[in-house]
C-alpha cells in the first residue's frame, strides 16, 4: 500500500472512532433522560391518586381534607419500581412523594409537593 492509503486508512478508523463515542454518549443521554421522565410520569400519578384522597370523605377511604395516613396502598405506584424508588409524606394538607435513582450511574433525587388539592410542585436535583 502506498503511504497516502495508509493515512486514508488512519483517518477513516479515527473517524469511525469518533462517531462511535458519540453515538454511545448519545444513547446514555437518551436513557437517562427517558427514566427521569418515567420517574416523573410514576409521581404525577401518584400525585393525582393522592389528590383523589385528599378529597374523599373519610367514610369512602379517603383522607376527608388532609393527608394523614396516606400510603403506597393509596395511590397508583410502587415503592420501588424500576425507573426509581420513592418515598412519600403526607401531613394535614401537605402530600410530599420524593423519588431517587442511583441505577445506570444516575443519581438524583425529585420532590414534589402539593398543597391541598392545588397544582404541585416538581423540583429536580442532580446528587
Amino acid at each position: 500500500m502506498g503511504q497516502q492509503q495508509l493515512i486514508l486508512l488512519v483517518l477513516v478508523f479515527i473517524i469511525v472512532g469518533i462517531a462511535a463515542v458519540v453515538a454511545i454518549n448519545t444513547f446514555e443521554q437518551s436513557r437517562d433522560a427517558s427514566v427521569k421522565d418515567a420517574a416523573r410520569n410514576d409521581m404525577l400519578s401518584a400525585i393525582n391518586s393522592a389528590q383523589k384522597y385528599y378529597l374523599a370523605p373519610e367514610s369512602l377511604g379517603g383522607g376527608g381534607g388532609n393527608f394523614n395516613g396516606i400510603t403506597f396502598k393509596d395511590l397508583t405506584i410502587d415503592s420501588v419500581n424500576t425507573n426509581a424508588s420513592y418515598s412519600i409524606s403526607g401531613t394535614g394538607n401537605i402530600f410530599t412523594i420524593t423519588a431517587v435513582n442511583s441505577a445506570y450511574d444516575l443519581n438524583y433525587r425529585a420532590r414534589a409537593q402539593i398543597t391541598g388539592s392545588q397544582s404541585p410542585e416538581i423540583e429536580w436535583e442532580d446528587l
